[in-house]
């Protein structure tokens, strides 16, 4: 159950193409890599671990789907090459 942003939140948002992005909030991102929705907001802001940073949708924090994918694709790569 991803966040989809409708047409007319699009609209409000001022962002048309973002009607079709899929975006998932901190709990999701947490459940997606095992952890604690403050090691989430944590790894966002360690510039190490290069964690996607959330898109603000109004007052709520999502981050895109195709970020996180892209970001965890990346990471599991890193762990290839250094083993």
């Amino acid at each position: 159950p991803h966040f989809i942003l409708s047409q007319s939140n699009a609209a409000r948002c001022g962002e048309a193409e973002m009607a079709s992005e899929q975006y998932l909030t901190v709990n999701e991102v947490a459940r997606r890599l095992s952890c604690h929705r403050a090691t989430v907001y944590r790894m966002v802001s360690d510039p190490a671990v290069a964690c996607p940073r959330p898109s603000m949708l109004g007052s709520l924090s999502r981050w895109r789907l195709t970020e996180i994918e892209a970001w965890e694709a990346a990471r599991a790569a890193e762990r290839e090459q250094a083993a």
